[in-house]
C-alpha cells in the first residue's frame, strides 16, 4: 500500500557524548586499569600480592565490557520520522517501517529525565513504540527538551485518532464515539476540557470541578486519547464551569508527603538532641535558658509539622481548560492559574487562597 505523499519528516541522530558520556568515559577508566593489571602479571609482581593485581583486573574487565555495552547502546540511538498522506514511515534500530494509519493499533511515548549534578534537566531518553496489525517498530533516542519531536508526535496521535476505529489503553477504551473508562460511560462529546497536569491525561465534563479520568501520559495509547478529547472539547461549546466558588475546574493538589514530615522531623530531633548536649557541656552556667530555647524550638517545629502534613494545595482555572494547557514535558508552557491552600479535616471544608507560591515545583500555576 502506497502511503502517498510526504508531509513532513523530522530525524534525531546518535548523541554526542557529551550527551551520553558512557563509552568514553568507560574507555578512559579502563585505559590506567589494563594497564597496571598488564604489568602486575607481564613482570611476575601479581606473585607478590596476587589479591591486589586480581582485583585491578577484574576491575578492568568490568570497564571494558561497561565501554563495549554503552557503545552497543549508542549505536541503536537516533530516529526518522516521516508522515505521509495515509501512513508513517519510521527509520530506528537499523529498520525501516511503513505502516498505514488505519492500522495502527496502539502508540506509547516513554520519557526518562536525564539530569545533571544540579538536578537541572538536560535531555530526554525518549522510547517510542508502535503496533500495528501484530507489527512492532520501536525507536530509542536522546534529545534536549524542546527538540524531541513532540510536535510531529502530537500530529501523529492527531492522524491516528482520526482514523474511525475503537482505541484502548489503561483502563479505558473509545468505542463508536463513547469512553468507557474504569467502570464510567461517557460520550465523547460530553468531554469540555482536557489537559495534561503532573504527567497525567486528564478529562473533565461540562460543570466538573474535578477530572473524572486520569491515565500516565507516557501510558498505551494515551496521546491518542487527549487528542480525541480534544478535538471533541474543540468542537463543543464553551460552558464556564459553576462550581468551585468561581475560580474555575480543579487542576491538581499538591500536599507534603508524611515521609518528608517523619524525615525533616528525625533531623531537627538530632540537631536538637546535639544542641541540648553542647549546652549542658560547653554552657553549664546557660544550661536552663539554653535548655528552654530548645524545647521552645522543639514545640513550635511540632506545630509546623503538624500544619504541613495536614494541609495540601489546589491549583484551579480561572478560564476554561484549552489545548495548550500542558505540562507534559518538562520544557512546557506555563498556563494562567489560580492556587489556595486548604485544610484536610473531614469535618471542614473552609478554604483560604494562599498569598504566596502555594504550588511550589508546578510548571502550570503561581500562587
Amino acid at each position: 500500500m502506497s502511503l502517498g505523499r510526504e508531509l513532513e519528516t523530522a530525524t534525531i541522530s546518535r548523541p554526542r557524548f557529551r550527551e551520553y558520556p558512557g563509552p568514553p568515559t568507560c574507555a578512559i577508566f579502563s585505559i590506567p586499569l589494563v594497564a597496571l593489571a598488564s604489568f602486575g602479571f607481564l613482570t611476575f609482581r601479581a606473585s607478590l600480592s596476587p589479591g591486589f593485581y586480581w582485583f585491578i583486573a577484574l576491575c578492568a574487565a568490568f570497564m571494558v565490557a561497561g565501554a563495549l555495552i554503552t557503545f552497543a547502546l549508542w549505536l541503536r540511538f537516533g530516529v526518522k520520522i516521516s508522515l505521509h498522506e495515509h501512513g508513517l514511515a519510521i527509520a530506528a534500530l537499523g529498520k525501516q517501517h511503513e505502516i498505514p494509519y488505519a492500522e495502527i493499533d496502539a502508540l506509547t511515548v516513554r520519557d526518562k529525565g536525564r539530569f545533571d549534578e544540579t538536578a537541572t534537566l538536560r535531555g530526554l531518553t525518549r522510547t517510542i513504540v508502535i503496533v500495528a496489525g501484530g507489527r512492532k517498530a520501536r525507536a530509542v533516542y536522546v534529545a534536549k527538551p524542546g527538540e524531541a519531536l513532540d510536535a510531529i508526535l502530537d500530529r501523529l496521535a492527531e492522524r491516528i485518532a482520526a482514523e474511525p476505529r475503537s482505541r484502548a489503553g489503561k483502563g479505558w477504551r473509545v468505542e463508536q464515539g463513547t469512553l468507557h473508562a474504569r467502570g464510567t460511560t461517557v460520550p465523547l462529546p460530553a468531554i469540555s476540557a482536557a489537559g495534561i497536569f503532573e504527567r497525567n491525561v486528564r478529562l473533565w465534563r461540562h460543570h466538573d470541578e474535578g477530572h473524572f479520568f486520569s491515565v500516565p501520559y507516557d501510558s498505551k495509547n494515551a496521546r491518542v486519547l487527549l487528542a480525541l478529547a480534544r478535538n471533541r472539547a474543540a468542537e463543543a461549546v464553551a460552558e464556564p464551569s459553576t462550581s468551585g466558588a468561581g475560580i474555575g475546574r480543579l487542576l491538581f493538589a499538591r500536599r507534603t508527603t508524611i515521609t518528608s514530615v517523619l524525615g525533616n522531623t528525625i533531623l531537627v530531633a538530632f540537631g536538637l538532641a546535639l544542641a541540648w548536649l553542647c549546652v549542658d557541656r560547653f554552657l553549664p552556667g546557660f544550661r536552663g535558658l539554653g535548655n528552654g530555647a530548645i524545647l521552645g524550638i522543639a514545640v513550635l517545629w511540632l506545630f509546623h509539622a503538624c500544619y504541613r502534613a495536614t494541609t495540601r494545595c489546589n491549583c484551579w482555572s480561572p478560564t476554561s481548560i484549552t489545548t495548550s494547557m500542558s505540562d507534559a514535558s518538562p520544557s512546557g508552557a506555563s498556563s494562567p492559574a489560580r492556587s489556595r491552600r486548604t485544610r484536610r479535616s473531614p469535618s471542614s471544608s473552609a478554604t483560604a487562597r494562599c498569598r504566596r507560591r502555594a504550588c511550589r515545583n508546578s510548571t502550570p500555576s503561581r500562587g
